[in-house]
């Protein structure tokens, strides 16, 4: 059998089905909790997503620290967290709490990070402040 691709998907929209038709097959059984770092939207929840399927229950954590607090006290099967970054390297805080913790990686997930500036100013000088995470500006320096 060809492993080309000739159809009108491309591999990351066939894998994509694929994992939602999975979760949704897992939470008709059983609804899995998912914790993640940040509010709805972020890019950890995005990773959730995109892994768990949009039928799990989320749980958004202000701290990687309360993400694997929830997944030690079992208020969630799953956690998501960041490990990596490409732009500011490894995330010293989840590598210092899986070295501590009974929490184990069971996937990793790659997700391209785009990041949007965005101002009602109608030009660059007229801006005085910005607010971001800090990885946000870590992310964003050359700009």
């Amino acid at each position: 059998m060809s492993k080309s691709n000739k159809g009108l998907l491309n591999a990351n929209a066939i894998e994509a089905i694929f994992l939602e038709i999975f979760a949704v097959s897992r939470n008709l059984e059983l609804p899995e909790r998912i914790a993640y770092l940040g509010p709805e939207g972020s890019f950890t929840h995005q990773a959730a997503e995109s892994r768990f399927g949009a039928m799990s229950d989320y749980l958004s954590l202000n701290s990687i620290e309360a993400v694997f607090k929830t997944l030690e006290t079992s208020r969630a099967k799953f956690g998501v967290v960041p490990i990596e970054n490409s732009r500011d390297g490894i995330v010293g805080e989840t590598l210092d709490l899986l070295s501590k913790s009974s929490v184990k990686i069971v996937a990793e997930l790659y997700m391209p990070i785009h990041v949007a500036f965005a101002t009602k100013a109608n030009k660059l000088e007229d801006i005085t402040k910005i607010y971001s995470k800090d990885k946000g500006f870590g992310q964003t320096r050359e700009f």
